[in-house]
Order: structure tokens, then C-alpha cells, then sequence
């Protein structure tokens, strides 16, 4: 059995990379985190690589909201560029 935890809740005392080796030495096999355009991708795959650690999930959309209608087409726009970001990570779950 596969087991995640959301980093942006974990480990609050560490920076967040840090808080990637935390995960893998606490036994977690995937990890997840709020939103992705806040952080340095480059530095985030790397951390996952390095402690072996596959991403279970992050917050797909980086702006609008899809209950606007004015503004369905920079919801869209965002979750185009998370699922972007989720391939570049190698996400676990699509």
C-alpha cells in the first residue's frame, strides 16, 4: 500500500524541500502539496528524485474560478499548465 502526505500540512517546523527527506524517513511513499505555481518546480523534482518519492497530487488551477463564467478561460488556462507541471513531475495519479 502506497501512503502520501500533504506537505504543506506536515513537518511545518522544516522549510518546505526539507520536508521531502522528512516524508521518505517517515516511511511515506508519495507526497502531495497545495499549489504548484509558488514553487520551484526544478527544485521540486529534484527533491522527489533524490529521496525517491513519487507525487501523489497538488492543486491543479493557478487562477480564475471555475464557478465564473468570465472567467472559465483562465481556470482552463491554469489546470492546462498544472497538468503541464504534473507531467513534468512524473504525478503518480492523472
Amino acid at each position: 500500500m502506497d501512503f502520501s502526505c500533504c506537505l504543506e500540512m506536515l513537518y511545518a517546523d522544516l522549510p518546505f524541500l526539507p520536508r521531502f527527506a522528512q516524508a521518505k524517513k517517515d516511511g511515506f511513499s508519495h507526497v502531495e502539496f497545495w499549489n504548484w505555481d509558488n514553487k520551484d518546480i526544478p527544485a521540486v523534482k529534484a527533491a522527489l528524485r533524490d529521496n525517491g518519492l513519487k507525487l501523489a497530487a497538488f492543486q491543479g488551477d493557478s487562477g480564475g474560478r471555475m464557478a465564473d463564467r468570465n472567467e472559465h478561460g483562465q481556470f482552463l488556462a491554469g489546470v492546462e499548465k498544472g497538468l503541464e507541471v504534473a507531467r513534468e513531475l512524473g504525478a503518480a495519479r492523472r
